[in-house]
Protein backbone atom coordinates (compact mmCIF):
# COMPACT_ATOMS: atom_id res chain seq x y z
CA UNK A 1 0.00 0.00 0.00
CA UNK A 2 3.07 2.59 1.00
CA UNK A 3 4.54 2.16 -2.41
CA UNK A 4 0.97 2.52 -4.34
CA UNK A 5 0.82 5.61 -2.35
CA UNK A 6 4.02 7.03 -3.02
CA UNK A 7 3.40 6.24 -6.99
CA UNK A 8 -0.03 7.89 -6.68
CA UNK A 9 1.73 11.02 -4.95
CA UNK A 10 4.29 11.45 -7.67
CA UNK A 11 1.90 10.84 -10.39
CA UNK A 12 -0.21 13.77 -8.84
CA UNK A 13 2.86 15.75 -8.11
CA UNK A 14 3.91 15.15 -11.50
CA UNK A 15 0.77 16.73 -12.98
CA UNK A 16 1.25 19.68 -10.82
CA UNK A 17 4.39 20.40 -12.19
CA UNK A 18 3.44 19.54 -15.95
CA UNK A 19 0.41 22.24 -15.53
CA UNK A 20 2.51 24.82 -13.72
CA UNK A 21 3.26 27.88 -15.94
CA UNK A 22 6.70 27.87 -17.22
CA UNK A 23 9.68 28.68 -14.81
CA UNK A 24 12.10 31.41 -16.74
CA UNK A 25 15.23 30.24 -17.80
CA UNK A 26 18.52 30.44 -15.74
CA UNK A 27 20.11 33.90 -17.61
CA UNK A 28 22.81 34.06 -15.58
CA UNK A 29 25.71 31.61 -16.21
CA UNK A 30 28.85 32.57 -15.27
CA UNK A 31 31.90 31.96 -17.90
CA UNK A 32 32.44 28.34 -17.69
CA UNK A 33 36.18 27.10 -16.69
CA UNK A 34 35.66 24.02 -18.70
CA UNK A 35 39.24 22.45 -17.63
CA UNK A 36 38.76 23.00 -13.87
CA UNK A 37 34.91 21.68 -14.17
CA UNK A 38 32.91 18.91 -12.89
CA UNK A 39 29.52 18.69 -15.49
CA UNK A 40 26.44 16.54 -13.92
CA UNK A 41 23.73 15.50 -16.27
CA UNK A 42 20.37 15.49 -14.19
CA UNK A 43 18.13 13.14 -15.86
CA UNK A 44 14.72 14.57 -14.98
CA UNK A 45 11.58 13.13 -13.80
CA UNK A 46 10.50 10.48 -17.15
CA UNK A 47 8.15 10.92 -19.19
CA UNK A 48 7.29 14.94 -17.70
CA UNK A 49 10.79 16.40 -16.10
CA UNK A 50 13.32 18.38 -18.04
CA UNK A 51 17.16 17.32 -18.12
CA UNK A 52 19.65 19.67 -17.14
CA UNK A 53 23.49 20.15 -16.39
CA UNK A 54 24.65 21.78 -13.33
CA UNK A 55 28.38 22.60 -13.87
CA UNK A 56 31.16 23.03 -10.59
CA UNK A 57 34.08 24.87 -10.69
CA UNK A 58 36.13 22.74 -8.88
CA UNK A 59 38.75 25.49 -8.06
CA UNK A 60 36.23 27.99 -7.11
CA UNK A 61 33.99 25.61 -5.58
CA UNK A 62 30.93 27.23 -7.08
CA UNK A 63 27.92 25.13 -8.50
CA UNK A 64 25.50 26.80 -11.37
CA UNK A 65 22.59 24.87 -12.20
CA UNK A 66 20.29 24.89 -15.51
CA UNK A 67 23.61 26.09 -17.34
CA UNK A 68 22.12 24.72 -20.99
CA UNK A 69 18.60 26.62 -21.00
CA UNK A 70 20.56 29.36 -19.54
CA UNK A 71 22.82 29.63 -22.66
CA UNK A 72 20.06 28.77 -25.11
CA UNK A 73 17.09 30.03 -23.89
CA UNK A 74 15.03 26.42 -24.43
CA UNK A 75 14.90 23.40 -22.46
CA UNK A 76 17.31 20.36 -23.27
CA UNK A 77 14.55 17.37 -23.19
CA UNK A 78 13.89 14.44 -21.23
CA UNK A 79 16.47 12.36 -20.03
CA UNK A 80 19.36 13.26 -20.10
CA UNK A 81 21.62 10.05 -20.38
CA UNK A 82 25.23 10.30 -21.01
CA UNK A 83 27.70 12.82 -22.25
CA UNK A 84 30.83 12.59 -24.83
CA UNK A 85 33.43 14.16 -26.05
CA UNK A 86 33.32 14.32 -29.87
CA UNK A 87 36.39 16.89 -30.63
CA UNK A 88 38.28 19.89 -28.71
CA UNK A 89 35.31 22.17 -27.96
CA UNK A 90 32.28 19.87 -29.34
CA UNK A 91 30.47 17.23 -27.32
CA UNK A 92 27.61 15.48 -27.63
CA UNK A 93 24.26 14.73 -24.81
CA UNK A 94 22.34 11.93 -25.39
CA UNK A 95 18.64 12.70 -24.33
CA UNK A 96 17.36 9.36 -24.14
CA UNK A 97 13.27 9.91 -24.23
CA UNK A 98 13.77 12.77 -26.81
CA UNK A 99 15.59 10.66 -29.22
CA UNK A 100 18.01 12.56 -29.84
CA UNK A 101 22.01 14.04 -29.40
CA UNK A 102 22.33 17.61 -28.60
CA UNK A 103 25.68 19.00 -29.79
CA UNK A 104 27.37 21.62 -27.77
CA UNK A 105 30.71 23.18 -27.37
CA UNK A 106 32.55 23.67 -23.63
CA UNK A 107 29.88 26.84 -22.86
CA UNK A 108 26.80 24.45 -23.42
CA UNK A 109 25.88 26.61 -26.30
CA UNK A 110 23.84 24.45 -29.06
CA UNK A 111 25.83 23.94 -31.72
CA UNK A 112 23.34 20.89 -33.99
CA UNK A 113 21.25 18.00 -33.26
CA UNK A 114 21.34 14.62 -34.18
CA UNK A 115 17.54 12.94 -34.75
CA UNK A 116 16.36 9.96 -36.03
CA UNK A 117 17.65 7.75 -32.78
CA UNK A 118 14.76 5.61 -31.06
CA UNK A 119 16.10 6.00 -27.47
CA UNK A 120 19.97 6.52 -27.30
CA UNK A 121 21.60 5.66 -24.51
CA UNK A 122 26.00 6.42 -25.18
CA UNK A 123 27.92 7.52 -27.72
CA UNK A 124 31.68 5.90 -28.47
CA UNK A 125 33.92 7.85 -31.18
CA UNK A 126 36.03 5.84 -33.60
CA UNK A 127 39.21 6.26 -35.12
CA UNK A 128 37.56 7.09 -38.94
CA UNK A 129 35.91 10.59 -37.90
CA UNK A 130 32.74 8.31 -37.36
CA UNK A 131 30.91 7.41 -33.88
CA UNK A 132 28.70 4.13 -32.06
CA UNK A 133 25.51 5.20 -30.55
CA UNK A 134 23.72 2.26 -28.37
CA UNK A 135 20.33 2.42 -28.24
CA UNK A 136 17.77 0.92 -25.91
CA UNK A 137 15.36 -0.01 -28.20
CA UNK A 138 16.51 -0.10 -31.91
CA UNK A 139 17.58 -3.17 -32.31
CA UNK A 140 20.57 -1.82 -33.58
CA UNK A 141 23.69 0.43 -33.00
CA UNK A 142 23.18 3.85 -34.83
CA UNK A 143 26.51 4.85 -36.86
CA UNK A 144 26.44 8.46 -36.74
CA UNK A 145 28.92 11.06 -38.84
CA UNK A 146 29.32 14.19 -36.32
CA UNK A 147 30.64 16.19 -38.90
CA UNK A 148 27.55 16.50 -41.26
CA UNK A 149 25.41 15.76 -37.87
CA UNK A 150 23.02 12.44 -39.15
CA UNK A 151 22.91 8.73 -38.88
CA UNK A 152 24.78 6.85 -41.63
CA UNK A 153 23.87 3.81 -40.75
CA UNK A 154 23.03 0.97 -38.13
CA UNK A 155 24.76 -2.16 -37.22
CA UNK A 156 21.69 -4.70 -36.66
CA UNK A 157 21.54 -5.97 -32.78
CA UNK A 158 18.69 -8.27 -30.88
CA UNK A 159 17.88 -6.18 -28.05
CA UNK A 160 19.23 -3.45 -25.84
CA UNK A 161 22.66 -1.67 -25.84
CA UNK A 162 24.31 0.22 -23.41
CA UNK A 163 27.93 1.44 -22.72
CA UNK A 164 30.74 1.06 -24.97
CA UNK A 165 34.46 0.88 -24.70
CA UNK A 166 37.47 0.83 -27.46
CA UNK A 167 39.91 -1.28 -26.78
CA UNK A 168 42.62 -2.58 -29.70
CA UNK A 169 40.76 -1.60 -32.60
CA UNK A 170 37.45 -3.06 -31.57
CA UNK A 171 33.97 -1.99 -29.50
CA UNK A 172 32.50 -3.60 -27.12
CA UNK A 173 29.02 -3.05 -26.28
CA UNK A 174 27.33 -4.42 -22.81
CA UNK A 175 24.03 -5.49 -23.66
CA UNK A 176 21.10 -5.70 -20.98
CA UNK A 177 17.71 -7.49 -20.59
CA UNK A 178 15.15 -7.02 -18.15
CA UNK A 179 13.48 -10.24 -16.76
CA UNK A 180 10.13 -9.08 -18.68
CA UNK A 181 12.15 -8.29 -21.80
CA UNK A 182 11.00 -11.54 -24.42
CA UNK A 183 13.51 -10.30 -26.69
CA UNK A 184 16.82 -12.33 -27.49
CA UNK A 185 19.90 -10.97 -26.23
CA UNK A 186 20.94 -9.07 -23.15
CA UNK A 187 23.18 -11.81 -21.49
CA UNK A 188 26.63 -11.19 -23.26
CA UNK A 189 29.37 -8.27 -24.32
CA UNK A 190 29.39 -7.52 -28.12
CA UNK A 191 32.65 -7.31 -29.82
CA UNK A 192 32.21 -5.10 -33.29
CA UNK A 193 34.52 -4.34 -36.22
CA UNK A 194 34.25 -0.41 -36.88
CA UNK A 195 36.34 -1.60 -40.09
CA UNK A 196 33.39 -3.24 -41.10
CA UNK A 197 31.02 -2.23 -38.93
CA UNK A 198 30.13 -6.06 -38.40
CA UNK A 199 29.61 -7.81 -35.10
CA UNK A 200 33.11 -10.22 -34.74
CA UNK A 201 32.89 -12.31 -31.45
CA UNK A 202 30.83 -12.00 -28.20
CA UNK A 203 31.24 -13.23 -24.93
CA UNK A 204 28.75 -14.22 -22.38
CA UNK A 205 28.49 -12.29 -18.75
CA UNK A 206 24.79 -13.27 -18.07
CA UNK A 207 22.05 -10.26 -17.68
CA UNK A 208 22.32 -6.95 -16.93
CA UNK A 209 25.55 -5.78 -18.07
CA UNK A 210 25.09 -2.27 -19.24
CA UNK A 211 28.67 -0.35 -17.61
CA UNK A 212 31.37 -1.00 -18.23
CA UNK A 213 35.12 0.26 -17.44
CA UNK A 214 38.49 -0.78 -18.63
CA UNK A 215 41.81 -0.90 -16.54
CA UNK A 216 44.66 -2.35 -17.80
CA UNK A 217 43.38 -4.38 -20.17
CA UNK A 218 40.45 -5.68 -18.34
CA UNK A 219 37.19 -5.45 -18.57
CA UNK A 220 34.68 -4.97 -15.74
CA UNK A 221 30.80 -4.92 -16.14
CA UNK A 222 28.32 -5.58 -13.06
CA UNK A 223 25.26 -7.80 -13.49
CA UNK A 224 22.17 -6.24 -11.76
CA UNK A 225 19.66 -9.01 -9.50
CA UNK A 226 16.62 -7.10 -10.85
CA UNK A 227 17.14 -8.08 -14.75
CA UNK A 228 17.82 -12.05 -13.53
CA UNK A 229 17.79 -14.67 -10.60
CA UNK A 230 21.35 -14.00 -10.44
CA UNK A 231 23.48 -12.45 -7.17
CA UNK A 232 24.65 -9.20 -8.37
CA UNK A 233 28.27 -9.05 -9.03
CA UNK A 234 30.78 -7.07 -10.47
CA UNK A 235 32.11 -9.65 -13.34
CA UNK A 236 35.96 -8.78 -14.99
CA UNK A 237 37.49 -10.11 -18.41
CA UNK A 238 41.07 -10.31 -19.12
CA UNK A 239 40.65 -9.09 -23.37
CA UNK A 240 43.52 -11.07 -23.53
CA UNK A 241 42.23 -14.68 -22.85
CA UNK A 242 38.98 -13.93 -22.94
CA UNK A 243 38.65 -15.17 -19.00
CA UNK A 244 35.25 -14.64 -17.19
CA UNK A 245 35.75 -13.73 -12.99
CA UNK A 246 32.92 -12.83 -10.74
CA UNK A 247 33.16 -11.12 -7.71
CA UNK A 248 29.68 -11.55 -5.84
CA UNK A 249 28.13 -8.97 -3.57
CA UNK A 250 25.03 -9.80 -0.91
CA UNK A 251 21.89 -7.77 -1.18
CA UNK A 252 19.49 -7.09 -3.87
CA UNK A 253 20.72 -3.44 -4.62
CA UNK A 254 22.30 -2.92 -8.14
CA UNK A 255 25.60 -2.45 -8.44
CA UNK A 256 26.66 0.79 -10.88
CA UNK A 257 28.49 3.65 -11.72
CA UNK A 258 31.69 2.15 -12.03
CA UNK A 259 34.45 4.52 -12.03
CA UNK A 260 38.13 3.27 -11.78
CA UNK A 261 41.03 5.01 -9.08
CA UNK A 262 43.07 7.37 -11.41
CA UNK A 263 46.49 5.15 -10.80
CA UNK A 264 44.05 2.17 -11.84
CA UNK A 265 44.49 0.33 -8.03
CA UNK A 266 40.79 0.22 -7.30
CA UNK A 267 37.11 0.14 -9.45
CA UNK A 268 34.55 1.85 -7.01
CA UNK A 269 31.30 1.50 -7.57
CA UNK A 270 27.49 2.15 -5.72
CA UNK A 271 25.91 -0.62 -4.17
CA UNK A 272 24.48 -0.24 -0.67
CA UNK A 273 26.66 3.20 -0.73
CA UNK A 274 30.28 2.97 -2.37
CA UNK A 275 32.35 0.31 -2.40
CA UNK A 276 35.69 -0.49 -3.73
CA UNK A 277 37.50 -3.62 -5.43
CA UNK A 278 40.58 -4.00 -5.09
CA UNK A 279 42.01 -4.94 -8.72
CA UNK A 280 44.93 -6.94 -7.48
CA UNK A 281 43.08 -8.81 -4.91
CA UNK A 282 39.61 -8.67 -5.73
CA UNK A 283 39.20 -7.82 -2.23
CA UNK A 284 35.56 -5.98 -1.76
CA UNK A 285 35.03 -3.45 0.95
CA UNK A 286 32.75 -0.18 1.79
CA UNK A 287 34.20 3.15 1.56
CA UNK A 288 31.32 5.46 3.11
CA UNK A 289 27.66 7.33 2.42
CA UNK A 290 24.71 5.56 3.81
CA UNK A 291 23.47 2.10 2.03
CA UNK A 292 19.53 3.35 2.03
CA UNK A 293 20.90 6.85 0.18
CA UNK A 294 19.09 7.17 -3.51
CA UNK A 295 22.88 7.24 -4.69
CA UNK A 296 22.30 8.02 -8.88
CA UNK A 297 26.25 9.29 -9.06
CA UNK A 298 29.78 8.54 -8.92
CA UNK A 299 32.76 9.67 -10.29
CA UNK A 300 36.38 9.46 -9.00
CA UNK A 301 38.74 12.28 -9.26
CA UNK A 302 42.63 12.60 -8.68
CA UNK A 303 44.54 11.26 -6.06
CA UNK A 304 45.37 13.75 -3.40
CA UNK A 305 46.95 13.76 0.18
CA UNK A 306 44.95 15.50 2.93
CA UNK A 307 46.59 15.53 7.09
CA UNK A 308 48.76 12.70 5.45
CA UNK A 309 46.78 10.60 4.28
CA UNK A 310 46.87 9.64 0.77
CA UNK A 311 43.55 8.93 -1.04
CA UNK A 312 40.77 10.33 -4.02
CA UNK A 313 39.08 12.74 -4.55
CA UNK A 314 35.24 11.34 -4.69
CA UNK A 315 32.40 12.74 -6.15
CA UNK A 316 28.83 10.88 -5.54
CA UNK A 317 24.92 12.50 -5.68
CA UNK A 318 21.73 11.60 -4.19
CA UNK A 319 19.06 11.79 -6.01
CA UNK A 320 16.56 12.17 -2.87
CA UNK A 321 12.88 11.25 -3.27
CA UNK A 322 13.21 11.46 -7.25
CA UNK A 323 11.21 14.69 -7.29
CA UNK A 324 13.24 17.38 -5.80
CA UNK A 325 16.48 18.67 -6.76
CA UNK A 326 19.15 16.59 -5.61
CA UNK A 327 23.00 16.35 -3.91
CA UNK A 328 26.03 16.53 -5.14
CA UNK A 329 28.79 15.28 -2.37
CA UNK A 330 32.64 16.28 -2.41
CA UNK A 331 34.17 13.98 -0.55
CA UNK A 332 37.56 12.31 0.32
CA UNK A 333 38.24 8.64 -0.02
CA UNK A 334 41.59 8.36 2.20
CA UNK A 335 43.13 4.35 1.11
CA UNK A 336 42.86 2.93 4.84
CA UNK A 337 39.29 5.31 6.30
CA UNK A 338 36.27 6.27 6.08
CA UNK A 339 34.96 8.60 3.30
CA UNK A 340 35.29 12.27 4.54
CA UNK A 341 32.60 14.49 3.08
CA UNK A 342 33.71 17.94 2.56
CA UNK A 343 30.81 19.97 0.81
CA UNK A 344 27.51 19.23 -0.95
CA UNK A 345 25.89 21.90 -3.72
CA UNK A 346 21.89 21.37 -4.81
CA UNK A 347 21.39 20.11 -8.17
CA UNK A 348 19.09 19.26 -10.49
CA UNK A 349 16.07 16.63 -10.51
CA UNK A 350 17.75 13.26 -10.35
CA UNK A 351 21.65 13.96 -10.62
CA UNK A 352 23.11 10.85 -12.86
CA UNK A 353 26.19 10.94 -15.11
CA UNK A 354 28.97 12.67 -14.14
CA UNK A 355 31.86 14.07 -16.77
CA UNK A 356 35.18 14.99 -15.67
CA UNK A 357 37.68 16.80 -18.64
Amino acid sequence: MKSKLHIFSCLVLGFICASCAKEPYNTNVAKIEFSNSLILLNEGNYGWGEGEVSVTNLVRKTTQNSVFSGANGIKLGNVVHSMARLGPNLFGLVVNNSSKIVLVDSTFKAIAEVSGLQSPRHIQSLPNGLAYVSDLFAEAIHIVNFSKNKKVGTIPISGWTEQMVLHNGLVFVATSRRMFDSRPGGQHILILSPTTNQLVDSIYVGKGAEELCLINGTLFTAIDSSRSSAKPQIVSINLSTKAVSRAMLNGPTKPHRLSPSPDAAFLFFLHQGIKRLEIATGAIRFVGAKPTANLTSLKVGHQTTIDGQPGYRIFFADALDYVRAGKLYFCFAPNAGALQVQDSATVGVIPGFIYLP
